[in-house]
């Protein structure tokens, strides 16, 4: 890891903490605040999920189509970068709409299904 990817995550995670510190104080920026959660949480995923099973699938079948609990691995990544733009539109419906964010849900679980 770069020191500069080590900072951003930092940055990103200062971020979150204050977020939080704001959103306990007033509870309209929670929604904002549990954005800020989901991309923490996303990119840590999927950094690790690279790390631990993709990154050395793809050095070993790079020409090859991932199999076996590689390929489950490429879809779960898959899933989880969707969480990210899923949530946005959640904070939206939550923000704009003045309505439960559980449709949306609902929606990205049957998409990444």
């Amino acid at each position: 890891m770069t020191r500069l990817l080590a900072f951003g995550y930092v940055l990103s995670s200062v971020a979150v903490a204050l977020a939080w510190a704001v959103a306990r104080r007033n509870r309209d920026h929670q929604p904002v605040a549990w954005l800020l959660t989901c991309g923490l949480a996303t990119d840590l995923a999927r950094r690790l999920l690279h790390l631990a099973i993709l990154g050395p699938a793809h050095a070993l079948f790079d020409p090859e189509p991932l199999t076996g609990s590689a390929r489950i691995a490429g879809h779960l990544d898959s899933a989880i970068f969707l969480a990210w733009p899923a949530t946005f539109v959640a904070v939206a419906v939550v923000v704009f709409r003045r309505r439960r964010p559980w449709a949306v849900g609902a929606i990205y679980a049957s998409t990444v299904g």
